[in-house]
């Protein structure tokens, strides 16, 4: 059996997947909304941390990033259904319909589930005379069910004969389940179609949780991390709580993937002439300025006190592991001497500085010098070289200043696959987790898989209304049969770059136009 359309719709999670930057987050969004729905009420704010506990505790998202979710509850934002202000996210509608029908169909799921269970097990028991020698309980089945689907279970999707292939000489148990799977197929039973749904689950959840392709388990390979001062701050938990936990859940995931983390010299200075700003504050409160570091301010702490903090300022560092480095000269040898060849590595500090003024609000000189210096650095670090993959990149500076990554892009010219220079601490946390195989919890396998189908929705939504489109395009006079199925096909053969002109979001396939239909069959 070639299940073509059951697979196009987990082939579309798995492009939407690979985008990386953009719409992976698409296929997290239906559990964020169910767990928002569960827990808050319309104008209540939206508690970040409450909603990360019960997406671990309810749906198996174990150790979710604040990041992850600041990001889509600003999708969200957009969508209308949060509303941003004072700082905070707000519930703006009613999701109680929403979480009742995701509700139905978890119970339905598991309803069918218990099914199949109930099912394989008389009928593994029936063998128990000739070859099994044994009863099975449900709960020993359901386990060798599970051991199955993980090894065995796409051949329901690929081709089903090739489940006769597998010998009771190779596995006594899965050579039977696989029998019972194949009966059910011919008998073209309602219990095959529940093992179908379970099977797509699996897919989706492979998909969700980062485990269908073994690239995304990639080692990072002698990558140094470099973070702004603002982030160092908040590693330090110098500033407001919220930017302390996602500031600190980054460096976990830093060192969780045996990624360095290091500081320019000219970052551990400025950090330094924050701190001591702070302390002449306090001295002279008629006279403030400068950064503020919100847990000074939560502690009361005295001119004497920020003193101490500046004396021990390099423990800190040592304490996270943060080393201060200085940057490096673009010269080859070490020796000073610069040839021609070095030239390719450098960025041109004078233009980036000009085009960084005009883009990006500077209190002072000292702050964008401080940022051509470390984008500079990077870009004579990677020899400028460009790199596909974030793994191998060599170096990458981290800081907490949207517009600076995004000036940058644009000073450099990026617009394509190849990894970035500088990027946002949220959208690295973002990327790693999601990259991450192991952020998902114990939580029992068959159970992740029924939650993993809350993800499907919204494809299978987007291929309904996708095909509607193309309906209403027919009516064109230009539109013929033959272009209208070559049309249809597009959710299949460009589904990436749908995806992208939707932006993943069924809503906006109403405003598809025909010309953008002949940009993508180009």
């Amino acid at each position: 059996m070639d299940n073509q359309n059951a697979l196009t719709s987990t082939a579309m999670l798995a492009a939407i997947w690979e985008q990386e930057k953009k719409d992976n987050l698409e296929l997290i969004l239906p559990f964020v909304i169910y767990s928002i729905g569960k827990n808050f009420s319309v104008g209540n704010r939206v508690d970040i941390t409450s909603i990360a506990t019960y997406l671990s505790t309810n749906l198996g998202f174990y150790d979710m990033p604040h990041s992850v979710l600041q990001k889509a509850f600003r999708r969200l934002s957009k969508r209308n259904i949060l509303e941003r202000k004072n700082l905070g996210f707000f519930l703006k509608i009613d999701l109680s319909e929403k979480c009742s029908t995701i509700d139905l169909q978890l119970q339905q799921a598991q309803k069918n589930t218990d099914e199949v269970i109930k099912a394989l097990t008389e009928y593994l028991n029936q063998q128990k005379e000739r070859f099994l020698k044994k009863d099975f309980s449900e709960k020993e089945i359901k386990n060798h069910f599970i051991e199955f689907l993980e090894t065995k279970g796409y051949f329901v999707y690929e081709k089903i004969e090739k489940l006769q292939e597998i010998s009771a000489r190779e596995n006594t148990i899965y050579y039977h389940i696989a029998q019972f799977i194949i009966a059910e197929y011919h008998k073209k039973t309602v219990v095959f179609s529940y093992i179908e749904n379970i099977v797509k689950g699996l897919l989706l959840s492979r998909v969700i949780y980062g485990y269908v392709d073994v690239t995304y388990n990639e080692k990072f390979k002698d990558v140094c991390v470099y973070v702004d001062t603002t982030l160092l701050l908040c590693i330090f938990a110098f500033k407001s709580d919220e930017q302390n936990t996602v500031a600190s859940q980054l460096v976990k995931i830093l060192f969780n993937n045996n990624i360095s983390i290091k500081c320019f010299r000219h970052n551990y200075d400025e950090v330094y002439k924050i701190i001591e700003a702070y302390k002449y504050n306090i001295l002279n409160s008629s006279n403030r300025h400068g950064q503020t570091t919100e847990y000074f301010d939560k502690l009361r702490y005295s001119a004497s006190d920020v003193e101490r903090v500046l004396r021990n300022l390099e423990d800190y560092f040592k304490e996270r592991s943060i080393e201060i480095v200085d940057t490096p000269t673009l010269s080859s040898d070490g020796s000073g001497t610069i040839v021609e060849s070095d030239f390719q590595k450098a960025i041109g500090e004078t233009e980036l500085k000009e085009h960084l003024s005009k883009k990006v609000f500077y209190k002072n000189d000292m702050a964008i010098s401080n940022d051509v210096e470390s984008i500079s650095a990077i870009h004579i670090l990677r020899q400028g070289k460009t790199f596909k993959k974030i793994e191998k990149c060599k170096a990458l500076f981290v800081t907490t200043n949207h517009s600076l990554v995004y000036a940058t892009q644009e000073f450099i010219n990026n617009t394509s696959s190849s990894v970035p220079l500088l990027i946002s601490d949220l959208e690295l946390t973002s990327l790693l987790w999601l990259k991450n195989p192991k952020r998902f919890s114990d939580f029992p396998t068959l159970k992740l898989i029924e939650s993993a189908r809350i993800s499907l929705e919204p494809t299978e939504q987007i291929r309904t209304e996708f095909i509607k489109k193309i309906e209403q395009f027919k009516n064109e006079p230009t539109v013929t049969e033959e272009r209208a199925a070559a049309y249809r096909q597009l959710i299949y053969t460009e589904k990436e770059k749908l995806m992208e002109l939707i932006d993943a979001n069924p809503e906006n396939i109403s405003n598809i136009q025909l010309a953008d239909l002949e940009d993508i069959s180009r």
